[in-house]
């Protein structure tokens, strides 16, 4: 058969509503800019509105979705120590989201009356100046662009388990002209983001039909499979994979920038990891424990034929496909900005409008081609989560608050914490970007064995 996840579009497609106003009206300056004004920002009298729930739906929205297919399969990789590692992330992640959001204020108190840094790159620029802001942007947009990439294999994928007739290769070719059109149509992400509204449904379904498949093959599958504690060997893999399911952490800042009452975002982040880690955990457990060591991803793969896993996976596919298009104009603003279309256009309305359609093409067209190239599902979603995620989840925040606000000033706890979380950011980062890549290179090379191209 996301983010990814069911992506949770891994963007800012859930909360585009909430700040596509400021970006259409309020360009700002690229954070390879050092200049004052480039990182800092302060807030509008006050906040946008948004209540404690709606700001908890928002994160929900863009963090749950279709990485929940590979939690079954990394269970199968780490062993049934893949639930600690499950219930880490969260803790992780709901850790480091507040410590990003506590480094957007680290100029409070510094004679700047108060003003609050725009959001991560801002904060990495704070932090270590041009670099800390570019490293933040480049893994920002890898996950921006790799998540397409894994929407366009499952898509392919899907299709041809589906309706057959073409090749995955050809589906994908043919989705990306569809998928192209509310891309090309549709300027910015207040446009697109309704097309965001039908991956609760999707991930919803999904959860439903391993849990019912799950308990129905249990008792079939007893003494057949076989299930293991822990597997060292595939620890650092298995990260990677969970890593990928709580992406879209850069996206915290809107999120709190919108609410009524922003100090209560700790709450919000609170709630929406007990919410996201329950789903998550239910549908790890569930999965991996009917299906042991045969356990594929996506889970679905496991799943027997019928109505109920053909309309999973008919709908996922819908979703991912929505998603695209969310994914790449989160993508495509930020490159418009800095090519600066108007200029380049000379102001002309009706060129600007071509220029954008030619880059946008050009876009599509490349991730297309990459995701041709690389027709492997799990591997590379593995090593998008593995080098990307854990970078912005784990590493990046704590880094940052340890350079903002001091590593000594603070209680052990919070010392030992943070290390803990660094060491297994980097860990999962280079030992699991490592592994993924061999595993698509024996992929490439048709002797992996366990990656496949697609199928059911």
């Amino acid at each position: 058969m996301d983010s990814s996840p069911l992506l949770r579009p891994t963007a800012v497609s859930a909360v585009a509503a909430l700040n596509d106003h400021e970006l259409e009206h309020r360009r700002p300056p690229s954070p390879s800019d050092p200049s004052e004004d480039n990182f800092s920002l302060e807030i509008e009298e006050p906040h946008s509105g948004n209540s404690v729930m709606e700001a908890t739906y928002h994160i929900i929205c863009v963090i749950a979705g279709s990485g929940i297919l590979q939690l079954p399969y990394a269970l199968n990789q780490s062993g049934w120590i893949g639930v600690a590692l499950v219930v880490f992330a969260a803790f992780a992640n709901n850790y480091s989201g507040k410590l990003l959001i506590k480094c957007l204020y680290a100029k409070k108190g510094k004679g700047e009356n108060g003003r609050r840094l725009k959001g991560f790159a801002h904060i990495g620029m704070e932090a270590f100046g041009s670099i800390g802001g570019s490293l933040v942007e480049v893994f920002m947009f890898a996950s921006l662009l790799g998540c397409p990439i894994v929407y366009f294999i499952l898509t392919g994928m899907n299709l041809e388990y589906l309706f057959g007739i073409f090749s995955m290769k050809v589906w994908m070719i043919l989705s990306s002209f569809l998928v192209l059109v509310p891309f090309l149509m549709f300027k910015t992400l207040k446009e697109v983001a309704i097309l965001s509204a039908f991956g609760v449904l999707a991930t919803v379904v999904v959860i439903g039909t391993v849990i019912f498949y799950s308990i129905h093959d249990l008792p079939l599958n007893s003494g057949k499979v076989t299930h293991k504690f822990i597997d060292p060997t595939q620890f650092a893999s298995a990260l990677g994979s969970i890593s990928f399911s709580f992406s879209g952490n850069f996206i915290y800042p809107e999120v709190e920038a919108s609410m009524a009452e922003p100090q209560k975002f700790h709450q919000v982040l609170s709630l929406s990891m007990i919410i996201i880690s329950s789903m998550y955990l239910i549908t790890a457990i569930c999965g991996y424990a009917a299906y042991g060591n045969t356990t594929d991803s996506p889970i679905l793969n496991n799943m027997p034929p019928g109505f109920i896993s053909n309309l999973s996976v008919f709908l996922i596919t819908a979703h991912v496909l929505f998603a695209i298009p969310i994914l790449l104009t989160t993508f495509a603003m930020e490159v418009e900005r800095r090519v600066d279309l108007v200029a380049a256009s000379g102001g002309d309305v009706k060129k600007e409008d071509q220029l954008r359609k030619l880059l946008r093409v050009g876009m599509m067209v490349v991730i297309v081609l990459l995701a041709i190239a690389i027709p492997f599902f799990k591997d590379f979603m593995t090593l998008l989560g593995a080098v990307a995620n854990t970078a912005l989840i784990f590493v990046f925040p704590v880094i940052f608050d340890f350079q903002l606000f001091g590593f000594q000033n603070r209680s052990t706890s919070e010392k030992v914490f943070g290390i803990l979380i660094l060491v297994v950011g980097v860990f999962g980062g280079v030992v699991g970007g490592f592994e993924a890549i061999v595993a698509l290179v024996h992929d490439i090379q048709g002797t992996g064995g366990v990656a496949k191209p697609g199928g059911h």
